[in-house]
C-alpha cells in the first residue's frame, strides 16, 4: 500500500495488509491490521496498528466464474453495440471496449476479454453490474464520471469490478474534477489498483494485491 502526493485516503472499516505500507501523509484508516506493526502498536497518522498473526487469506477465493467468464479466446464474435439509451448489453466482449464521449449504461454481468479503456468525458452508470476483466487492462482517464453499483444478491453479489489473478495490468484509475462512486468490491488480487488524478472516489472495499494513491483526490473506502 502506497500513498503519496496530496492524496487523502480515509477506510471507514479499517484496512488490513500483508505487506509493508508506505504513506507519505493523508491514511485515515479507523485501525490498521499488518505483520509489521510498530513497537507502539500506532501507526505514524495515530490509528491503533493491529499486528496479524498470520496472512489475511483471500475472502473471494472460492467465488465461481461469471457466466462466460472463461470463453476468452478464439471463436467469438466481435462486440455488440450499445442499445437505446446507451445500454451496452450483457455479456462477453472480445475487443477492448472504448467509451467515449456521452452516457454509457450497464446493468448485468460482462466479461471483459481484452480490458476496458473509458476516455475522458464519458459518463458512464451502472446498476447491478458486475466487470469481469479477463484480460487487457482497465482503465478510466480523467475528465468523465462514473457511478457504478454492483448487485446486491446472487452468487457476485457486492462485487463490482473482479480482474482474476492471471491478469497482472493494472486497474488504472485516474479521475477529472468529478467525484466518481465505486458501490462494491474491487477484487484484483494479481495486480495494482491505482487511483490518481485530481478527483474524488467513494469506494465500497478494494482487494488487490498491492495499491496506490497519488496526485490530489480524496477518496473514501468504506
Amino acid at each position: 500500500l502506497s500513498v503519496g502526493g496530496s492524496s487523502d485516503v480515509t477506510v471507514l472499516a479499517g484496512a488490513v495488509s500483508n505487506c509493508p505500507i508506505n504513506v507519505d501523509n493523508g491514511f485515515h484508516p479507523v485501525s490498521m491490521a499488518a505483520p509489521n506493526c510498530p513497537a507502539s502498536g500506532v501507526n505514524p497518522d495515530g490509528s491503533p496498528c493491529v499486528p496479524l498473526p498470520t496472512q489475511v487469506l483471500d475472502p473471494f477465493a472460492g467465488l465461481p466464474l461469471p457466466p462466460g467468464g472463461g470463453t476468452c479466446g478464439g471463436g467469438l464474435p466481435a462486440n455488440p453495440a450499445p442499445g437505446g439509451g446507451g445500454l451496452w448489453p450483457a455479456g462477453v466482449y472480445r475487443d477492448q471496449l472504448t467509451l467515449g464521449n456521452g452516457t454509457h449504461r450497464f446493468s448485468g454481468i460482462y466479461v471483459f476479454c481484452n480490458g476496458v479503456r473509458v476516455n475522458a468525458q464519458a459518463n458512464v452508470i451502472g446498476t447491478d453490474v458486475l466487470w469481469y476483466n479477463a484480460g487487457g487492462q482497465l482503465q478510466v482517464n480523467g475528465g468523465g464520471g462514473l457511478q457504478m453499483a454492483a448487485a446486491t444478491t446472487g452468487s457476485w453479489a457486492r462485487v463490482l469490478v473482479w480482474q482474476p489473478a492471471s491478469n497482472t495490468n493494472e486497474v488504472r484509475i485516474n479521475g477529472g474534477s468529478n467525484t466518481d462512486s465505486y458501490n462494491g468490491y474491487f477484487y484484483v488480487p494479481g495486480a495494482n489498483v491505482s487511483l490518481s488524478g485530481k478527483a474524488g472516489y467513494t469506494v465500497t472495499s478494494i482487494i488487490s494485491r498491492t495499491m496506490t494513491f497519488t496526485g490530489n483526490n480524496t477518496t473514501v473506502i468504506g
